[in-house]
């Protein structure tokens, strides 16, 4: 019998990585016919982005949907008790409009969008994304099946458990059919934990659509067709035929591509990669079906069978982005979503935890293959990658005449567009000290030496008007020192001040002046020491949003504008203006690990209802707030719905300045406006979050930021 909880972790990974690498694979040729990609391609037999111009790693609503919104399990602390409503809540925490998560193609076009603009109407779940409301065609898209592989994952072996929260989810945008289907998938993965025969996976899933005469329909004849075909381009034939996209309304819906999925299941085998050409070459929204595919084979066969015929992995190095309005995983890769995962489906089980962070590392390579994100890369020697046994292993052979090689991760990146925003925050922040653990294996040579590196940005010498425009990459080393063999190298360095830039990126490089061949094992990756960000903003961190505008790097925007302001017409700039002109607006940094921390501002209500800083930030609907109105000074907790926690009388004229600082310790709040104590609150709900600025419903002008760890 399977031991699901020892190798529940592992099993979870396989998941995780089958889902990204079926986007990353299917993406490149999204929406194309079979025809299409046959004519362009041939088979899809492996990555086709270079050939299409596009990045391998990219931002895909399938993966940032799935990732994001089964974090309302744990968000509700109630777990598989989770009100049906709270679904709905979820998606209204963590979406900003028109940027993150969703394919925002309007009410009406993009379900999710017509679901999301619902629930902003007032309508909860599951009637935000119900047939009823919103018409059987709208309801009936793919949108529900994508988002729904971790409800299976957090229910391993109980598949009527996954198929119940499924539904949950899936009903916050969908109905009917494509629910049916959502909890399918579902179903599928949570049994395949425990079944491997694929007849015996798929009747699971088909007990999930046993009231849609139409899903049970398609059932049956993709098993016949499986059966009496030998090529499933023969069954894709008579799946096009009588199920094609012409037969069904809206831009993707539901049944050709469940269709779709079936087939692969049935003609992949135990084989991985099989499964990924056949799911990709068919053809119609391939990044979904594949990833639907990937999470269910890499479930059935486990993490050794992913790469046995193609390495997927290397390529992406595990690196997934995931925007949305809460940043602690907008730059992320696929181990920490894993554990993400499976600390919900622990709790879910009732397993005890199990901490493959060994101690909340930053990096901590606990599960054979997992990679972080880090890739390698050398000029003039030889440089690879592994994880064979829970390190992360650098293979290095460097010539006579010497040489470098250089290993590195994403902390901070920025993107192209390629059809959804991208905002996040940086893990790593100045001020923190990071720490290398690893063991040096020698073949031959000489002990190379090694140092460690951040990257950020910087602005060129230009007037600040300017700055935005003209940035460089800033690379800054630690103290160079040679790795000792049969002991463990302990390698430390502490961020520098970026001056409100964030850091993008964190690496080290072991170099040699002669020749130098072994490995270097890294055991972690830590992080220790107080953070602090600490800058004036006409001359920070600031980076181009589009031709007029700005944003400050690492911070999550919801504002309708961020620019230049001058106080005077000879151009002296003092400050940056931001707003929000229909809504509350937020300028934010940070994650959901802070906890005790001061943060402070001096600032101005340009003309608002009010504004001030926002601190304890989980998202959209989690925060604490102090916001200073004309009149009042306001302590504000939102937890879904808002609660004014003090109100004083403390008024302000409007491009007024006045300072406000903020001290979070426990569950007191402790307010200072303009150095004075105004506000003590000692039983606040959230207790840790991220930090920055909120206006309220207008424009406001801050001069600087500060936000230090206790």
């Amino acid at each position: 019998m399977i031991d699901i909880e020892k190798r529940y972790e592992e099993t979870v990974y396989a998941g995780v990585l089958g889902k990204i690498i079926g986007v990353y694979m299917g993406r490149p040729v999204e929406g194309w016919s079979y025809e299409d990609i046959k004519k362009t391609c041939g088979l899809i037999k492996g990555y086709v982005n270079k050939e299409r111009n596009l990045p391998l790693v990219l931002i895909d609503d399938d993966i940032s949907g799935t990732f994001t919104f089964i974090r309302s399990l744990e968000d509700s602390n109630l777990y598989e008790k989770t009100k049906p409503d709270f679904f709905g809540k979820t998606w209204l925490n963590y979406i900003i409009e028109n940027e993150t998560i969703l394919w925002f193609g309007h009410k009406g076009r993009s379900t999710e969008h017509t679901a999301y603009l619902r629930l902003l109407e007032g309508y909860s779940s599951p009637e935000s994304g119900s047939a009823s409301l919103n018409g059987p065609i709208v309801a009936n898209q793919i949108g529900a099946q994508i988002f729904i592989d971790a409800f299976g994952m957090v229910a391993p072996g109980e598949p009527d458990l996954a198929e119940y929260l499924a539904r949950m989810a899936a009903s916050v945008s969908h109905d009917k059919d494509a629910v049916d289907a959502a909890a399918s998938v579902a179903s599928m993965i949570s049994i395949a934990f425990v079944e491997k025969n694929m007849e015996k996976i798929i009747e699971c899933g088909k007990k999930r659509v046993s009231k849609s005469e139409l899903l049970v329909k398609l059932y049956d004849d993709v098993q016949n067709w499986s059966k009496k075909y030998k090529d499933w381009e023969d069954t894709f034939k008579k799946i096009k035929e009588k199920y094609g996209y012409d037969k069904y309304g809206g831009g993707c819906h539901i049944i050709p591509n469940h269709a779709v999925i079936l087939m692969s299941l049935l003609y992949s085998s135990d084989s991985f990669y099989k499964s990924q050409i056949i799911v990709n070459s068919a053809g119609w929204d391939t990044d979904c079906n594949a990833a639907n595919v990937g999470a269910i084979m890499g479930i059935k066969l486990g993490y050794q069978e992913i790469n046995k015929d193609y390495d997927f992995q290397t390529p992406f190095a595990d690196t997934v982005l995931l925007p949305s309005a809460e940043g602690t995983y907008g730059v992320s890769d696929a181990l920490e979503q894993t554990l993400l995962v499976c600390r919900i489906g622990r709790k879910i089980m009732k397993w005890q935890n199990r901490d493959l962070l060994k101690n909340n590392a930053l990096h901590y390579f606990s599960l054979p293959g997992s990679l972080h994100g880090y890739t390698s890369f050398s000029d003039n020697s030889y440089a690879k990658l592994q994880n064979k046994d829970k390190n992360l292993d650098l293979i290095f052979d460097i010539p006579q005449t010497g040489g470098t090689v250089r290993v590195s991760t994403p902390i901070m990146v920025m993107p192209s567009g390629v059809g959804y925003g991208f905002v996040a925050t940086p893990k790593v922040y100045s001020g923190m000290i990071i720490t290398i653990e690893g063991f040096l294996e020698m073949e031959k040579g000489q002990n190379p030496n090694i140092r460690l590196f951040i990257t950020h940005r910087k602005p060129k010498d230009n007037p600040a008007w300017q700055k935005f425009n003209e940035l460089e990459v800033c690379k800054v080393y630690s103290e160079e020192i040679q790795l000792k063999t049969e002991e463990k190298n302990l390698i430390s360095f502490t961020v520098p001040d970026t001056k409100g830039f964030a850091v993008d990126e964190l690496g080290f490089e072991i170099s040699s002046s002669s020749e130098s061949k072994g490995m270097f094992k890294v055991d972690s990756v830590r992080t220790k020491g107080k953070f602090y960000i600490s800058f004036n903003l006409w001359n920070a961190g600031v980076v181009k949003k589009n031709e007029y505008e700005g944003t400050l790097h690492g911070f999550i925007s919801t504002m309708d504008f961020f620019h230049w302001h001058s106080n005077n017409a000879e151009w002296d700039f003092k400050a940056v203006s931001f707003g929000k002109d229909k809504s509350d607006g937020f300028l934010v940094t940070g994650n959901k690990f802070w906890k005790d921390y001061s943060v402070s501002s001096s600032f101005s209500i340009v003309l608002a209802d009010g504004a001030g800083l926002v601190v304890r930030y989980q998202g959209l609907e989690r925060w604490i707030g102090i916001i200073q109105t004309q009149k009042k000074l306001l302590l504000v907790e939102r937890f879904y719905k808002e609660r004014i926690l003090k109100s004083i009388r403390s008024p302000v004229k409007l491009n007024e300045s006045f300072t406000l600082e903020v001290k979070c310790e426990g569950a007191t709040i402790t307010v200072l406006k303009n150095n004075k104590i105004v506000v003590k609150y000692k039983n606040c709900r959230l207790l840790s979050g991220g930090a920055g600025f909120i206006t309220r419903k207008g424009a406001a002008s801050a001069y600087s930021l500060e936000i230090k760890e206790y």
